[in-house]
């Protein structure tokens, strides 16, 4: 039997990595072609970070964040996002939490600090808490109803 040695090719990165004094770490790229900016923000925390009575809680306060500030309830957030013609989103693995906007580069400044107001200034009303519990139990069951989705979480146990 023959064996075979892969040369190892140098990486080539495509963004920049900038760390601010304040230890955030922000990596971009500059597509010339295009004017349109994807924003994310990561948390490095996801649910294999979650002890077992916390279980779900990055999930959960991904949804929460969503929920209204103290200067924006949720309609307003929400209403701030489409007047800019952007999409926001959010999502939780199991080492990360993401929430992104992409929108046209002019409305930068504005995503930024809407973002920021959702991620720092967040209420996590009782009402909202209380209605979001129900939402979240909601998708959990809809996951442990997908084979794909199933199959992975005993992958990930196993593993």
């Amino acid at each position: 039997m023959q064996s075979t040695r892969r040369r190892k090719e140098p990486v080539t990165v495509f963004y920049d990595e900038t760390v601010l004094d304040n230890g955030i770490t922000v990596r971009s790229e500059k597509m010339d072609s295009v004017r349109s900016i994807t924003l994310g923000i990561w948390f490095k925390v996801g649910s294999r970070d979650e002890a077992i009575d916390e279980a779900g809680l990055s999930h959960f306060m991904e949804h929460m964040f969503f929920k209204g500030t103290s200067s924006r309830c949720a309609v307003e957030i929400s209403g701030a996002f489409d007047a800019l013609g952007a999409e926001l989103n959010a999502f939780t693995s199991k080492e990360y939490t993401c929430y992104y906007a992409r929108f046209v580069d002019e409305h930068l400044e504005k995503v930024v600090e809407l973002l920021s107001d959702m991620l720092v200034n967040s209420e996590f009303a009782q009402e909202c808490i209380d209605a979001e519990r129900e939402v979240v139990i909601e998708e959990i069951a809809r996951a442990e109803d997908t084979p794909e989705d199933t199959v992975y979480d005993v992958l990930y146990d196993a593993l």
